[in-house]
């Protein structure tokens, strides 16, 4: 059977699974003094690109100063759970918006972190990169 015939084999839906993780957030797990669950989702590859495409300057390069705005999207995207465009949830804490929340509630590395592992559910995953490298060669 030829790829083109396996691939027919399948219902046409395959391309359609949501990938989807549940991890522990360091930060809320610490402010609320009991292991706390956060539940991510895979978002649209092109709306994953242009969110990191906002960090990017009119050169092509990397602005650092924009980069936890283009993560903090792709967190209230990619989060299911806390539902960070809840406005109670923002009016309680202040924010102004669901981007806002995000860089409060997850501050350091672990904003970033979560951001990567809505990437990888998104199909960005770094192995790939890596292994693609070990086929060129």
């Amino acid at each position: 059977m030829n790829l083109g015939e396996k691939l027919m084999s399948k219902d046409k839906d395959i391309f359609k699974h949501e990938e989807t993780a549940e991890i522990r957030s360091k930060n809320l797990s610490k402010l609320l003094g009991e292991d706390t669950f956060i539940k991510l989702k895979g978002i649209d590859s092109g709306l994953y690109t242009s969110f990191m495409a906002l960090s990017v300057d009119k050169k092509g390069r990397t602005d650092l100063t924009k980069t936890r705005d283009s993560f903090a999207l792709i967190v209230v995207e990619g989060m299911s759970y806390p539902n960070l465009k809840e406005e109670r949830l923002q009016e309680h804490f202040g924010a102004a918006t669901p981007k806002e929340l995000a860089k409060m509630m997850f501050k350091g590395s672990e904003l970033n972190d979560i951001a990567a592992k809505i990437g990888e559910l998104s199909g960005f995953d770094s192995d790939s990169e890596e292994e693609e490298e070990e086929v060129k060669n």
